[in-house]
């Protein structure tokens, strides 16, 4: 694009172009809002930046499939609160100081607590569990089976919603409000 071909603003009508975008004319395409960060309430130049920013200053949860990739989370307690809601959080204290020691499944935390915590007091001298079951761990190839039961549908547990870029996403009982989902438009 050359400079004679930009459009020009005055502060009144560039606050306008940023937040709602331009119609299309004759000569020129339409020109799509910029996007706009809900947990910072700041507009970004375009996708790229938009994006770049996402993935450096708020969490994802790398638990969910590929598809939930673009809910995003504003901090750790609010993706701890996920955790909680869709997957299974360690119940002890050692490991929620560590952060991110949650599992897709109950049987993956099972594994876990009975390795990192029950087999540990037993090598101590405390009673626990001695039949030790790492086989949970190995399973990932059933998640795609278990996914509709986790992420199905939009009442059970782990349902999400959305409504494009910028949208709200998250809990059906809007607690979500540190849980955005944001889709990329080309």
């Amino acid at each position: 694009m050359f400079i004679r071909e930009q459009r020009l603003y005055n502060l009144k009508h560039l606050e306008f172009h940023i937040r709602d975008g331009d119609p299309g004319t004759e000569t020129q395409a339409e020109i799509l809002p910029h996007p706009w960060c809900d947990f910072c309430s700041e507009y970004f130049f375009n996708d790229s930046q938009f994006i770049d920013h996402l993935n450096r200053n708020h969490l994802q949860c790398h638990l969910c499939p590929d598809y939930y990739k673009t809910i995003y989370y504003s901090n750790y307690p609010s993706l701890e609160t996920h955790f909680a809601w869709s997957h299974y959080i360690c119940p002890y204290d050692q490991c929620k100081l560590k952060c991110y020691v949650a599992f897709r499944t109950e049987a993956e935390m099972e594994t876990h607590v009975n390795i990192e915590h029950k087999a540990k007091s037993v090598a101590t001298g405390s009673k626990a569990s001695n039949g030790i079951t790492a086989n949970a761990l190995l399973a990932f190839d059933n998640f795609k089976e278990e996914e509709e039961e986790y992420f199905g549908g939009r009442g059970g547990r782990g349902g999400r919603g959305g409504r494009g870029r910028g949208g709200i996403g998250g809990r059906q009982d809007g607690g979500g409000q540190h849980e955005k989902q944001f889709e990329i438009k080309d």
